[in-house]
């Protein structure tokens, strides 16, 4: 059984987490970054996992055109879908329904927040700035730090695994 794990990423976190769960999988696993390659032939794949970071509350494009341009392969398939954010677990509900269309969120057989981290010295330019700025504030400073969730990539993983 053929996966794809299809991904968008600004900063290099929702590329980490689609290789940890690809790293899980026991299955032929493709990992594809939608910001470098536009088209894929998803007749070659039984499972499609989908994911991508959250800035400013909206998903990356890629992914969002991948998923516009593909629906109607897409629902034929079994999809998992996976975001990236800082947000509390509790409050992600939000960000899938603005981030997939109605009729996946429907069908996927899982939907998880893998987290997210935010290593400043990786970022560049106005992205750094702005969370140098951010990270100094004394509220920022009371939250705990962003972190990817690896007990929800795991749990991802045993899903995907289970598929028969």
């Amino acid at each position: 059984m053929n996966i794809l794990i299809a991904y968008a990423t600004k900063n290099g976190c929702t590329k980490k987490c689609a290789k940890l769960l690809a790293e899980k999988l026991h299955k032929k696993v493709d990992l594809v970054n939608l910001k470098k390659q536009k088209t894929i032939d998803l007749a070659k794949y039984e499972i499609v996992i989908l994911g991508g970071s959250i800035r400013m509350g909206m998903i990356n494009g890629s992914v969002k055109r991948f998923c516009k341009n593909n629906i109607e392969v897409l629902l034929n398939k079994k999809v998992g879908l996976f975001i990236c954010c800082a947000a509390k677990e509790e409050e992600t509900q939000p960000y899938f329904v603005k981030a997939f269309p109605s009729e996946l969120l429907e069908k996927a057989f899982s939907k998880e927040c893998f987290g997210g981290e935010m290593i400043i010295e990786d970022l560049k330019g106005f992205d750094k700035f702005i969370a140098k700025m951010v990270s100094k504030s004394t509220e920022a400073q009371k939250q705990p730090k962003p972190k990817v969730l690896t007990e929800n990539i795991v749990k991802m993983a045993q899903e995907i695994n289970d598929i028969k």
